[in-house]
């Protein structure tokens, strides 16, 4: 086994890229398996945005979706206005209350777009979708 030294495992537990050993065998600590999770998530919401993105006129509500899409799907304990917006960087809910409220976008193509991809990357024939929206 391979074993990193201080500084090595510092950069590789925050997302960096960890050394490769020769021979590349050794043990993956815990933080680098969720950075890599993180990782892989972050390019699937930037997959899921890249979609629904054109459904939204302005800038504006279009980057508010990517941080909202992405404060549902993070391990946040309370998810509601104030939190998403918290995590998003914003001082208060005001932004994420507009896009939801008010912003003009095209709800139903955002709608059919996420179906889509869900059916692409999760989809059996014989599979069920049941979407319970009491856990938010």
């Amino acid at each position: 086994m391979h074993g990193l030294t201080g500084g090595d495992w510092k950069r590789a537990v925050t997302c960096g890229t960890a050394p490769v050993p020769d021979p590349p065998t050794y043990v993956i600590p815990r933080g680098i398996i969720e950075c890599m999770m993180v990782d892989l998530a972050a390019g699937e919401l930037d997959r899921v945005h890249e979609r629904i993105a054109g459904r939204f006129g302005r800038a504006e509500p279009r980057a508010r979706v990517r941080e909202y899409v992405s404060g549902l799907v993070t391990g946040l304990e309370r998810k509601n206005g104030w939190t998403l917006a918290e995590r998003a960087g914003e001082v208060s809910p005001d932004g994420m209350q507009r896009l939801l409220r008010r912003a003009d976008w095209d709800v139903d193509g955002v709608r059919d777009d996420v179906r889509d991809y869900v059916i692409e990357h999760l989809g059996d024939p014989g599979g069920v979708l049941i979407a319970d929206e009491t856990g938010f």
